[in-house]
């Protein structure tokens, strides 16, 4: 709740300016509006503070939180999407627990989450301390999806003469002839980069 000056009429029809309580404005001077506090806000980085979505299973995740009160107490509820909540401190052993963070002088606060590779989307909140079940002040979201691989689920050393191909030793070959190899390979994902086969003589 703030001031603002506001006309009032007397009995008279007479104007004159009282202070009366208005919300969300506040006039000074000339009457030019306070502009009001940022919301406060959450989102994930890597350790070296670099913006990240996304994370690897097994990778921690650092939750940053600004514009919040200063030097408070809240508690930051991390939900797994299996729709557990643990502890951000690795050890995984605390059904339904949750961590108090505590915001600096500038309200805001770095929270790391350690992940043990359950997939999928996270739901983070922040709530006043203690908890009594009042609305998230801030939320946000991360995922944990596994890093893309490349494996090679088929490979065929060599084809034959008469068009079969077939794995093991080169042989019904001889010095000058091309060796054909052939590999089928499976990605969990869209990738790029390079494949390197070796053999020997």
């Amino acid at each position: 709740m703030v001031l603002a000056l506001l006309p009032r009429v007397d009995a008279r029809g007479e104007g004159e300016v009282v202070e009366e309580a208005a919300a969300g404005v506040v006039v000074e001077g000339e009457g030019e509006p306070i502009a009001e506090a940022p919301a406060p806000t959450m989102w994930t980085t890597t350790a070296d503070g670099t913006p990240k979505y996304d994370f690897a299973p097994g990778e921690t995740v650092y939750i940053h939180g600004a514009d919040f009160a200063p030097e408070i107490t809240l508690e930051v509820v991390v939900t797994r999407p299996d729709g557990t909540i643990v502890t951000g401190d690795g050890t995984f052993s605390c059904s339904n627990c949750w961590d108090s963070v505590g915001t600096d002088a500038a309200g805001g606060f770095v929270y790391p989450y350690i992940l043990n590779g359950i997939e999928g989307l996270y739901g983070v909140a922040a709530y006043a301390s203690p908890w009594a079940g009042e609305p998230a002040v801030a939320t946000t979201t991360f995922s944990d999806t596994p890093p893309v691989q490349i494996v090679a689920s088929d490979h065929n050393g060599q084809r034959k003469p008469s068009g079969v191909w077939t794995n093991g030793n080169t042989t019904e070959f001889v010095e000058g002839d091309w060796v054909n190899f052939k590999l089928t390979l499976d990605a969990n994902g869209a990738a790029s980069g390079q494949m390197a086969i070796h053999y020997s003589l």
